[in-house]
């Protein structure tokens, strides 16, 4: 429905956390109350040869900024493409 800092707007990803109470951190900086939908959770086992990191230092300086750059979708586009 929306895209994201790591993704267009259609191109659906998962955004996740490395623990519940990160998952939800996210969830409620980033999300409006009135948008909050009923929640599960749970444990995802990812392999490896999925992962694809990101350095900070291969990042832009302003990716952190709001409004969110759009090479970081881009970036996401290209990883999503190449599955």
């Amino acid at each position: 429905m929306f895209g994201g800092r790591w993704n267009k707007k259609g191109s659906p990803v998962l955004y996740t956390g490395e623990s519940k109470e990160i998952a939800l951190l996210k969830l409620i900086v980033h999300t409006p109350i009135a948008m909050v939908p009923a929640l599960d959770v749970l444990t995802l086992a990812i392999p490896e040869e999925s992962i694809f990191e990101l350095e900070i230092k291969d990042l832009p300086d302003n990716w952190v900024n709001y409004p969110v750059p759009s090479i970081l979708a881009e970036t996401a586009e290209d990883w999503i493409a190449s599955d």
